[in-house]
């Protein structure tokens, strides 16, 4: 019955024979289906969060990514989440990036603990457990915290008129 006869059956889930979870990387495989069914199913290990160190009004965090025998070559980007250890304040998200570290920002110099959760690129394999937490405390910062910022106009001496269209900037 598997031979492309059941292809076009209308109830995939329990009417075709051949139906069933075709990706290799799913933990719910069936070798047998040669027809997707939807029912696929993975296990996306927990990054390892390798660092947290308290900087200057920041943390600089550091993780390995899940260790997996996928095929998939999608990879991976994280969610950073953050809790306050002494009042156990839940910030929740604070952060999202493809990279394996980061600094979050802005913080004050109490103790901070995080966790990653890595997300699996490939459509339908999902996320990650929380990785190990961390905790970290940022530094007081000290002297004068220097910031420059530039910006620049250019002036056309009214040869051209400023559409308003910024793409074809450089």
């Amino acid at each position: 019955a598997c031979n492309g006869t059941e292809y076009n059956c209308e109830d995939v889930a329990s009417a075709c024979s051949c139906a069933g979870c075709t990706n290799p990387d799913a933990i719910s495989q069936d070798s047998g289906a040669t027809i997707d069914d939807g029912t696929c199913t993975y296990n996306i290990p927990a990054p390892v969060l390798d660092n947290a160190t308290g900087e200057a009004a920041k943390a600089f965090l550091e993780w390995t990514a899940p260790n997996d025998a996928f095929q998939s070559t999608a990879g991976y980007e994280y969610d950073i989440y953050m809790t306050e250890s002494a009042s156990g304040t839940d910030h929740g998200l604070v952060k999202h990036t493809g990279a394996t570290q980061t600094h979050i920002t802005n913080l004050d110099s109490i103790e901070y603990c995080f966790t990653i959760v890595a997300n699996h690129q490939a459509a339908g394999y999902g996320d990650s457990p929380a990785s190990n937490p961390l905790c970290a405390t940022p530094l007081a910062v000290t002297g004068p915290s220097w910031r420059i910022q530039l910006t620049a106009e250019i002036d056309s001496y009214d040869q051209f008129q400023f559409s308003g269209n910024t793409d074809w900037l450089l």
